[in-house]
């Protein structure tokens, strides 16, 4: 809600429900900065409830704000990570893959070591190389060292990829 919406809202919803209420200016802020992030159905629908359940003379924000937490809407990712849903990747899949680390390096990037490369969807094949390119770039930048560009275009070049020994082990 904006600001006018968030006053609209005290004025015509909350304040009405406990007539016996009067805040204080820094209550009234409270009240504004708090159900300001809502939108005006689930925080008509919040004092509602928590009015049907309560007798008190004064509304009580944490009671309200729980209302409107279990009451929103979820997003789409939260809800997928709560059924353990994998997020599905499209091929190609892009890695780095080192193949040379520098003098006195730390071990973190050394020879054999790989990262998957995220790509924007939406991409022709031809500006997602590009923006893989782009990134090994920043990558050599940061930490130094060889690096090549490792395309995996199916399942079995995963499999094939994920089961090569790392070469400094050897």
């Amino acid at each position: 809600m904006t600001g006018i919406e968030t006053d609209t809202f005290i004025e015509k919803e909350l304040l009405p429900r406990w007539p016996d209420f009067k805040p204080s200016g820094v209550e009234l802020a409270d009240f504004k900065f708090f159900l300001a992030p809502a939108d005006n159905v689930t925080a008509l629908r919040a004092v509602r409830q928590h009015a049907s359940e309560s007798n008190w003379k004064r509304p009580v924000l944490k009671k309200i704000l729980e209302h409107i937490a279990r009451l929103s809407p979820k997003p789409a990712a939260v809800a997928a990570r709560r059924r353990r849903v994998k997020i599905q990747r499209d091929w190609p899949r892009y890695y780095l893959s080192a193949i040379g680390g520098r003098p006195g390096d730390c071990g973190c990037y050394r020879k054999g070591r790989i990262m998957l490369v995220d790509v924007p969807s939406g991409l022709t094949s031809e500006a997602e190389y590009k923006s893989v390119e782009n990134f090994m770039q920043k990558t050599i930048k940061v930490y130094g060292g060889k690096w090549q560009i490792v395309v995996v275009k199916n399942w079995e070049e995963m499999k094939k990829f994920r089961t090569v020994p790392d070469p400094s082990s050897a």
